[in-house]
């Protein structure tokens, strides 16, 4: 007994229940207040209540005519309709023993009439009520035909909580899913890296000893090597040495910018020079001597506020990649453009087959190449561009491809505007020549 009330065999089980649903407390929902204004309309009455009850209070999912969310379970009448499987119908409250001293009916409700319509769920407990109230009584009560459409709008409103738990254990589960797999792509990024600098460190000391002694070989100090083939297997070890001693390099660098472990040492500098240096020694390096390489400049002049080595390796790749992939006797445009408002874009446009347009975000992404397959034309690891992107975002810059009508891809960083400061004294006097 609770407040002389009897309570349900099963109340702990029956409370549960309700909680499993986890309707309590939580906002209107359109689809319950539709079903108890039906009801209203279906019974004539003012007041109508969808009832859960909890273990202290009675609490109203959606009502009509009445402004209150809760009230005490003590002197609800619906602690009494969930005690059994038939509606509770009271035509006068005023002359039933069981409620003619209830507040609700001597108090300012003056309630008279009420018809409690159990919310049996599937698990077999009574969760609540949809409940009708009047103020004057109906000695008459309900007809056996109202009472059938009522029972089938009591069957919809459970069926609308069972449905609504479902939905919301499908988000749950699809939101722990989603989190335990993003939790497994983060472990396994950060293993990737760790993986990447610890194999780039163990690969970085014995390849510059097999590059040093190479170097000592060719110098021959210890006397001629004697047999020219020998000096050509050197060369070809020391070659190949280099290349390999670049990309543990690219490595290295990839992981400590993906790992955010660059700090930026920032100073005022000329692009275009740092950019005309780079050139300088980007395309020997590259061996692609059929390859021209022009610089274009356009705007007020203006010097750019960044990492000058970081600058320097950005550039440096996106110029590697033009050079790499242009076509035989091609020409590669670097072109800086100056602008108050929107910052400074460096471009660098190869006249290469160019990119597919679809494939543009995706190789901005670590080990994605623009060749792929077994019959790739270039070699890499496809590094260059994820660090660039890398980089640029430290800068608060962008890195953005296209390919215009074919010819060619255009990969540019925009820096923002405030990455802009006024030349230095000596150089704000002249402009440099762009003829290269």
């Amino acid at each position: 007994m609770q407040n002389g009330c009897p309570l349900p065999f099963n109340e702990d089980y029956r409370l549960a229940v309700l909680r499993s649903y986890r309707i309590l407390d939580s906002e209107a929902e359109p689809a319950f207040d539709r079903l108890v204004r039906l009801a209203a309309e279906l019974a004539e009455v003012p007041v109508a209540l969808i009832s859960l009850i909890d273990q202290e209070r009675q609490w109203f999912k959606a009502k009509v005519g009445l402004d209150v969310a809760e009230t005490p379970r003590d002197i609800s009448f619906c602690q009494h309709a969930i005690m059994r499987s038939d509606p509770l119908i009271v035509p006068d409250a005023s002359q039933d023993p069981r409620f003619a001293d209830n507040p609700l009916v001597t108090g300012e409700m003056h309630l008279r009439f009420y018809a409690g319509f159990p919310l049996t769920v599937p698990e077999g407990v009574r969760l609540g009520t949809l409940c009708m109230v009047d103020f004057a009584p109906r000695p008459a009560g309900l007809s056996p035909a109202l009472i059938g459409r009522l029972k089938d709008v009591a069957a919809s409103i459970t069926s609308e909580m069972a449905l609504r738990r479902s939905l919301l254990e499908a988000r749950a589960d699809t939101s722990a899913r989603v989190q335990r797999a993003e939790r497994l792509a983060a472990d396994a990024e950060a293993a990737k890296h760790r993986f990447l600098s610890m194999a780039g460190h163990e690969l970085r000391t014995p390849l510059t000893g097999i590059l040093g002694l190479c170097e000592l070989m060719e110098a021959e100090i210890h006397g001629p090597i004697g047999n020219p083939r020998y000096r050509e297997f050197v060369e070809s070890i020391h070659s190949c040495g280099t290349r390999l001693h670049q990309t543990v390099e690219r490595i290295l660098t990839y992981a400590r910018a993906a790992a955010d472990e660059f700090e930026l040492n920032e100073s005022a500098f000329d692009p275009l020079d740092i950019v005309r240096a780079v050139a300088a020694t980007v395309l020997p390096v590259t061996g692609r001597g059929d390859v021209t390489v022009q610089f274009e400049e356009c705007g007020p002049a203006a010097w750019l506020y960044a990492d000058r080595g970081q600058f320097e390796h950005m550039v440096a790749q996106l110029l590697d990649n033009a050079i790499k992939f242009s076509h035989c006797n091609a020409t590669v445009r670097i072109a800086i453009e100056r602008d108050v408002e929107r910052g400074l874009t460096v471009a660098v446009h190869d006249q290469g087959r160019g990119v597919d347009t679809r494939r543009i975000e995706e190789l901005k992404r670590a080990f994605v190449q623009a060749d792929e397959g077994d019959a790739r034309s270039h070699e890499g690891m496809g590094l260059g561009l994820p660090i660039v992107d890398r980089l640029a975002r430290m800068h608060g810059a962008d890195l953005l491809l296209d390919r215009r009508n074919g010819d060619g891809t255009t990969a540019r960083l925009v820096f923002p505007a405030y990455r802009l400061r006024a030349p230095a004294p000596a150089a704000a006097g002249s402009r440099l020549s762009l003829a290269s």
